[in-house]
């Protein structure tokens, strides 16, 4: 026998069970729900629990509740996820305990986001193909309204199919989708970001003179890189006479920690920069072994000089590159050629007695002259 409280429990229980059931009968029948937003569809559908668990991770769950805004949401499903198989990338998306990789983890999710504030719907999808900007900056998908309707710009990669389109909500709409669309991010690494860049020539020429280029490609599942590169201009403000010394092939050892002064450990995005922050790179041998960013101005504080930072968040599969425009000199660096000597010519014994022979011959025949004379 229930009593009066139990039987009150009861009936809320079975109230919330009965809303939940009609909230995810609508969400899977594409009804608009007013109190559903994007997040809601993909944590009521049995078929995206990867999805939930990333976005998540990747602390996207309240961007995409936002209400002030609309979201296309190209959603993969588990099988889409499975179907990626197990390479070192998939680890560092889906298997990161300590977040190292979150950065670019929220970027692939955001590659499958529309810029644009607005529901997109299946009948308004294009026939011709046509390229949409995503919250992935810079990168933009390939929509059109046949299979595969979704397709990632070169060099991001991957072409999906719709398989349920229009699940709307008070937020915008989410299209269930069959394969998880990779951006460009994901298909480089810092190194590639420098050696596509036309404003980084010369340091992807002393990148390859210093041997770094290896070390900076590793892909470690537990460790990132993030640069700090200076653009052409920066080393053109560098005298001449210390960037010929760094060339020089005597140099190499102080070319690479120059370089690697350059570069810290993990995967350093500028929301991640506070101001004051000491920076330690990976370099070891100077005097001081480390250098300040500063808030105001988004510069860096090395030794007596300082680099404004003019380009942030280049994203690559192992780590992030920040564009300065200027060269960090560390306190106590100096560059310098040693010496030339000219080398003495040597002569070995048997040249040196020939010469000697030569020479007493011919004063005993010199003074076989003068004696014949008198």
């Amino acid at each position: 026998v229930l009593n009066k409280k139990n039987q009150q429990i009861l009936r809320h229980s079975t109230h919330m069970h009965m809303h939940s059931s009609l909230l995810l009968l609508a969400l899977a029948c594409g009804f608009a729900s007013i109190n559903a937003t994007v997040v809601d569809t993909v944590v009521g559908s049995v078929n995206h629990t990867t999805l939930e668990l990333l976005v998540t991770r990747a602390g996207l769950v309240t961007t995409l509740s936002a209400t002030n805004r609309d979201f296309t949401v190209f959603a993969p499903t588990d099988d889409a996820f499975t179907a990626l198989g197990s390479s070192t990338l998939v680890t560092k998306l889906t298997t990161d305990p300590v977040g190292i990789w979150l950065p670019l983890l929220e970027d692939v999710l955001k590659y499958h986001v529309l810029e644009a504030n607005s529901t997109v719907l299946a009948a308004a999808l294009p026939t011709a193909a046509q390229e949409f900007p995503t919250l992935s900056t810079g990168s933009a998908l390939s929509v059109k309204s046949v299979a595969p309707q979704i397709t990632a710009v070169s060099p991001g990669v991957g072409a999906a199919t719709v398989n349920i389109a229009d699940l709307t909500s008070n937020n915008g709409v989410v299209h269930s989708i069959n394969t998880v669309l990779l951006p460009p991010s994901t298909q480089r690494d810092v190194t590639g970001i420098v050696i596509g860049s036309a404003a980084h020539t010369t340091l992807e020429t002393l990148l390859g003179s210093a041997s770094l280029v290896a070390t900076l490609q590793a892909q470690a599942q537990g460790s990132a890189f993030t640069v700090f590169a200076p653009n052409d201009d920066a080393f053109d403000k560098l005298d001449s006479a210390t960037l010929t010394c760094l060339q020089d092939s005597s140099n190499v050892d102080l070319l690479a920690d120059l370089l690697k002064f350059h570069v810290v450990s993990g995967f350093v995005v500028s929301s991640a920069l506070t101001d004051g922050q000491t920076i330690t790179p990976l370099s070891t041998t100077f005097t001081t072994n480390s250098f300040t960013f500063e808030a105001t101005g988004t510069k860096l504080m090395a030794g007596a000089g300082e680099a404004a930072i003019t380009v942030v968040d280049l994203l690559a599969n192992n780590g992030v590159v920040h564009v300065i425009d200027t060269v960090l000199v560390p306190t106590g660096f100096s560059c310098s050629i040693p010496a030339e000597t000219t080398p003495v010519p040597s002569i070995d014994s048997a040249s040196s007695a020939s010469a000697s022979g030569f020479l007493i011959a011919g004063f005993l025949a010199a003074l076989a002259v003068v004696q014949a004379r008198f």
